[in-house]
């Protein structure tokens, strides 16, 4: 069965979502990739649902054989994560907070500066370890891997926000670098010295 692994350990490795439940991604051998669509996407490439995730026969199962438009892959030796990429998230494969609050989030922008504020809707935030400010007004910091990269490896495990929201190109100004921030720790909540509240409602992908 495919078994969890850091990022740093794929290798040459394609990243195929799995059919039965696209929250789950594969990292499989480039060489064990027996078919693969021409007008696949390397960006988002599905398992053939004919295939389970722990199934060793890439394509007996498969009645399109090559004609099928999903990747057939030999999963011995894959590792499997449950990352929360964008495309996952605007796609809904992954659980939001209920309708109905806001929260406000400390939503970084250049991977160097704490930024201003965000207003989000509560049902564009995914579920992860992050919760909205506390009693004594410790605001929860958007994570700089997925809002940057589009990606996060931590997905639900991670302790920062995974908001299905992004910020227009114009009109950011992030606030200035403090001593030993962002730059140096993207995990390090820093306060914002300018934080004017900016509402993403009118950004989001999806109504």
């Amino acid at each position: 069965m495919p078994r969890d692994t850091p990022p740093a350990e794929r290798g040459q490795r394609l990243a195929v979502y799995s059919h039965s439940d696209k929250r789950v991604v594969l990292h499989v051998r480039t060489n064990a990739i027996t078919h693969l669509p021409p007008a696949a996407s390397k960006d988002f490439l599905l398992l053939c649902p004919h295939q389970g995730v722990g199934e060793d026969d890439p394509a007996g199962s498969c009645p399109r054989g090559n004609t099928c438009q999903y990747v057939h892959a030999d999963l011995r030796g894959a590792h499997r994560t449950t990352p929360h990429t964008k495309r996952g998230a605007v796609a809904g494969f992954y659980q939001t907070h209920l309708p109905g609050s806001r929260w406000l989030v400390h939503l970084p922008v250049d991977g160097e500066c704490p930024p201003k504020l965000a207003i989000l809707p509560s049902r564009c935030v995914l579920v992860t370890r992050a919760t909205p400010a506390d009693a004594q007004g410790s605001l929860p910091t958007a994570c700089p891997h997925f809002t940057l990269r589009h990606r996060c490896d931590r997905g639900v495990r991670c302790r920062y926000v995974h908001a299905v929201a992004s910020p227009p190109e114009s009109g950011i100004q992030p606030g200035r670098c403090l001593t030993g921030g962002w730059q140096n720790d993207p995990y390090r909540a820093v306060p914002v010295l300018q934080s004017p509240e900016f509402d993403l409602t009118e950004h989001l992908p999806f109504a």
